[in-house]
């Protein structure tokens, strides 16, 4: 097993530390030397298998009937190895300083119970304490001598595994193995599976070396890895060690209570001076830093008779002795049993790179050293020839968040993602990563159930910002209150956006309606912002505040008490651009939608994209002039295959919202088209469309940017639910004089790209049912059934386009006007 440990850790035999403790025969001395590999201090991993050979003294009172050597005398007995100097370890240091997984066979799963307490009565912490069919000596095994018994997991233990069999003999033939409390007990006798006492050691084995040679020299059956035994090589065993990466995989049941577990421990009777520990080390931000930016590192750590300090590093390889690492941060703590606290420091004046996060805490005479999980990543700001925001994001245990990617060019694009957080430390790069021509990809922020994959801080809100090398689509897909709501990215921003509606509950029925208006500010300056309500035959109502330089910033529409209750108009204004949008949820109801906002600056036209579906919905606009004048506007609606079906003119009065139904205009579901506005002075408006049926709603601001090539970066369908759960509808809008010819091109994961073509008619409206689209159901076919795809629209002519997007299996849809690429004009 130690030799299978160093070729997991990719060192060869001569470099791979292997160090044997040896018991004397009559158990009154032990030592520790070098068996095998270099000195620890000489190698990048600060990793070595410790062997404790007690071979002499263990004897065999069964057959022998003689005295015999407990275990917990043997734990005494070799703890200095621990924690004291050992010349022959080649550190100058205790190994005690370092992590420590304690794994034992039989009596030696007694053995490292019994050492794992006893350094636990000097306070250190174990990281694991692994057991393999545990069977101290016991009266029933006739001996002298008898083991302490296999009892409740130690409280300085944060995880514990145990594998056990049930044997069918006495100690000299098949010993039974046996159950610790507070451990993840694995029982390797399930069904028709019949393991013995030495093939536990087998079983674990094959999870340390998963090479076929692991099965075909130790008799490893391939059953022993399928139902109903625990799990394959790749999820059980030597998968949860810190080695293997498998922290995250570790069951609740053996888990500490301090670090999130369940498995109960033995409180100990602590003796002499105590240890400093630290553990969980992580940072908040992800892996990924910008050169010169402040990162939170959060830590657990104890000590149980002292103050301690602190030390955090960033180290060029895995080994704390070979003088490669670089102090960033140090704190000083107060003596505890057990806490967490964090650690802010900069990442100034170091050199881009990969590093290992380590941290040394130490109470004056002695330390204790861990490291992160995971390495990171210190990189300066990437030259951006294209920069993208959305201005929303959050997570809680509520929320899953993902962020699909298109790369549209016929090249490798680099790019990154950063979290722009609204207090606190501002900067997180959440991803970075080249795509491959013409492929989809994505990130994934967070997932319910999943907190420690999850790629952002909790509780705290944040804007998006996409950097990259050349232009991308990318989109929020986010998940809350049981709604989905998705909307693009976009590249323009304003010093002025409008929300022709939102709504404040009122104060009978709290709760029932969430508005939030969010906003990010890309530039290097602070931004004085402007918020203005403007209600029904009332005069506005303004607050103004600044938002730091690269901050999200938002108000929560329920919370301010400035704000009336019921259906309003709203106008941000900022000192520098920004870009802001409405996200509107109707928890009771489960329905909601997010929406960016609209430049209100100059816009007096645009289009509204409608997609009325079956059953019957009845989508409602809504225009507000931002005129203090009355003035007129025409309404044109269209629809997707016939030319103008009606023409209305209608008046918009100062400080009024104007809501129409488009069952006023005979509109019957299901229908696709559009609504023009054409007004004399500003104006600003929005559809919101209720789906009961669905369970969701979709909500818009007006297109009013055109512009010849458009982005979508999410899409999706599955060939057994297309046309009934899931649904992608792509609408065009000619907004030119000129006839547009239109490439549609379907974008894969595996960078296979599928296209069609469209004429488009002038001031016309085409609408496609992707998920009747064989261009899309073939390729899912051959590829499992389902597809995630992206699309992009290239045009002739200047167009507008949207993309609306149902999926029921996960909680409804949305709409969405997409991300233009090179625009053209303001309609």
């Amino acid at each position: 097993m130690a030799v299978a440990v160093g070729n997991r850790l990719g060192l060869s035999q001569t470099d791979y530390p292997r160090l044997r403790i040896t018991v004397d025969g009559d158990a009154e001395g032990s030592s520790i030397g070098r068996h095998a590999g270099s000195a620890l201090a000489s190698h990048p991993r600060g990793e070595a298998s410790v062997v404790l050979d007690w071979a002499e003294s263990s004897n065999n009172s069964v057959l022998f009937f003689q005295d015999d050597v407990a275990t917990d005398h043997i734990a005494r007995l070799t703890q200095r190895h621990f924690t004291e100097v050992e010349p022959n370890v080649g550190t100058g240091r205790p190994l005690g300083e370092l992590p420590i997984h304690l794994i034992g066979h039989s009596r030696g799963g007694s053995v490292v119970m019994e050492l794992a307490r006893e350094l636990g009565k000097r306070g250190i912490w174990i990281e694991q304490l692994t057991m393999l069919d545990p069977h101290p000596l016991e009266a029933s095994d006739l001996a002298t001598t008898l083991d302490p018994v296999i009892g409740r997991v130690p409280a300085n233990v944060i995880f514990a595994d145990n594998y056990w069999q049930e044997g069918r003999g006495w100690v000299f033939e098949d010993p039974s193995g046996r159950q610790a409390d507070g451990a993840e007990n694995y029982n390797l006798n399930p069904g028709d599976v019949t393991l013995d006492h030495d093939d536990v050691k087998a079983y674990y084995f094959a999870t340390i070396d998963r090479t076929a040679s692991a099965f075909e020299e130790n008799s490893v059956a391939a059953n022993w890895f399928t139902p109903p035994m625990p799990g394959n090589r790749n999820s059980v065993g030597f998968a949860f060690s810190r080695i293997a990466g498998g922290e995250g995989l570790r069951s609740r049941n053996g888990l500490h209570p301090s670090f999130g577990g369940l498995g109960a421990r033995e409180t100990l009777n602590f003796q002499g001076a105590q240890w400093p520990n630290a553990a969980d080390l992580s940072l908040d931000l992800g892996t990924a830093i910008l050169q010169g930016s402040r990162v939170t590192t959060s830590f657990a750590y104890g000590d149980r008779d002292s103050a301690l300090n602190a030390t955090l590093f960033l180290d060029r390889d895995e080994n704390p002795y070979n003088d490669n690492w670089r102090e960033v941060g140090s704190t000083n703590l107060d003596q505890a049993d057990f806490a967490r606290s964090n650690l802010s420091w900069s990442s100034g004046g170091v050199e881009p790179g990969e590093y290992r996060l380590a941290m040394r805490v130490t109470d004056g005479g002695r330390s204790r050293i861990t490291y992160a999980r995971q390495a990171v990543q210190v990189s300066p700001p990437m030259h951006a020839e294209f920069r993208a925001f959305f201005p929303e994001g959050f997570r809680s245990d509520t929320v899953n968040e993902y962020i699909p990617l298109v790369n549209p060019n016929a090249f490798p694009v680099t790019y990154e993602l950063i979290a722009r957080y609204e207090f606190g430390e501002r900067d997180g790069v959440i991803a970075r990563g080249t795509l491959a021509p013409t492929s989809r990809g994505g990130v994934t922020t967070t997932e319910r159930g999943r907190p420690s994959d999850a790629l952002v801080r909790a509780g705290v809100p944040y804007a998006l910002e996409l950097r990259a090398s050349a232009p991308l689509g990318a989109i929020l897909s986010h998940y809350d209150f049981d709604v989905a709501t998705g909307e693009a990215f976009r590249t323009d921003i304003s010093q002025s956006w409008s929300f022709p509606e939102v709504v404040k509950a009122p104060a009978s029925d709290p709760g029932s309606v969430l508005d939030f208006i969010t906003l990010y500010n890309p530039s290097d300056r602070d931004a004085v912002v402007t918020w203005t309500v403007m209600p029904d035959g009332q005069a506005p109502v303004s607050r103004s505040w600044s938002i730091g330089a690269l901050r999200r910033g938002g108000i929560s529409i329920d919370r301010e008490d400035w704000i009336p209750t019921g259906r309003f108009s709203m106008l941000v204004t900022s000192s520098e651009a920004v870009i802001a949008a409405l996200s509107h949820y109707e928890p009771s109801a489960g329905r909601g939608f997010v929406a960016l906002g609209e430049d209100a600056s100059s816009s007096r036209s645009g289009v509204i994209p409608i997609q009325a579906t079956s059953p019957p919905t009845t989508p409602r606009v809504v225009l507000r002039s931002l005129s203090s004048e009355t003035q007129q506007a025409t309404l044109v609606l269209r629809s997707s295959d016939a030319s103008a079906i009606e023409t209305r003119q209608v008046t918009l009065l100062p400080n009024q919202r104007l809501d129409i139904s488009l069952a006023t205009f005979g509109v019957s579901s299901p229908f696709a088209g559009d609504l023009t506005f054409n007004a004399e002075r500003p104006v600003i408006a929005s559809v919101v469309s209720d789906d009961p049926d669905r369970g969701d709603a979709l909500g818009s601001g007006a297109l009013n940017r055109v512009a010849t090539r458009w982005l979508f970066a999410d899409a999706y369908m599955a060939n057994q639910t297309a046309g009934t759960r899931h649904l992608e509808r792509l609408n065009l809008v000619g907004l030119s004089p000129q006839i547009a010819e239109v490439e549609i091109r379907f974008l894969f994961g595996d960078s296979t790209v599928r296209s069609r073509s469209a004429t488009l008619q002038p001031l016309r409206t085409l609408s496609l049912d992707l998920h009747e689209e064989p261009l899309i159901l073939d390729w899912a076919a051959a590829n499992g059934g389902q597809a995630w795809f992206s699309v992009e629209v290239l045009s002739s002519a200047p167009v507008g386009a949207s993309l609306t997007h149902w999926d029921l299996n996960q909680f409804g849809g949305w709409l969405t006007l997409g991300t233009p690429i090179g625009i053209n004009s303001v309609v």
